[in-house]
This record gives structure tokens, sequence and C-alpha cells, in this order.
């Protein structure tokens, strides 16, 4: 009897082992695009331009990125299926504040 793991646990090791690669790899893909952005900006230093679509192109992309992300973050959490409301924030707040860090960051 002693022996058995909490089923609270396992429940939370899932959580981790899904939820979370999913949202590394969505904020990874939103650095790379962004940092893409910035290298082509710096290639062409004196082109207002590429100086005004790389800002745009940005502000799209963080807001894109955004959308994309809130909506994954409600898949994930149903997938979950969290018992009560406060898990559901708790949540949420946890998975997008790495996204968020990194979305202000580099934006």
């Amino acid at each position: 009897v002693w022996n058995q793991e909490d089923p609270s646990k396992d429940r939370r090791r899932q959580r981790y082992l899904f939820s979370y690669p999913i949202i590394l790899l969505i904020t990874l893909t939103m650095i790379a695009v962004l940092t893409f952005i910035t290298w082509y900006r710096f290639q062409h230093p004196g082109d207002s331009y590429v100086s005004y679509g790389s800002s745009a192109m940005t502000s799209v992309v963080s807001a894109v990125f955004g959308f994309i992300f809130t909506h994954v973050i409600e898949m994930l959490n149903h997938r979950e299926n969290l018992r009560t409301l406060t898990d559901k924030e708790n949540q949420t707040i946890q998975k997008s504040f790495i996204f968020d860090f990194f979305s202000a960051y580099f934006a």
C-alpha cells in the first residue's frame, strides 16, 4: 500500500511530458522567425522599406503566434481535464509565462 504512487504525481508528470514540449516548440519557432526577421533587417541597414517592413512583420508574427498559443493552451488544458477553474487558471498562467517572456523580449 505504501509503495503506490500518488495519482496526482502521475497526472503532473503526464502534463509536463506532453504539454510543455509543445509549448517549448511553439516558443522556439516564434524565436526563430523573429531572429530571421532581425537578421534580414541587419543585412539591409540603409533600406528604410526593409526597416519598416521588418517592424511590421515583427508585430504580425507576435500577434499570430500569440493567437496560436492561446488556442493551443485551451486545447492542452482541455486535454488535461483539470478539476477546478483555479487549476485551469494556474496551468494557463504557468504555460503562458514562458511564451510571454520570450515574446516580449524578442518583439
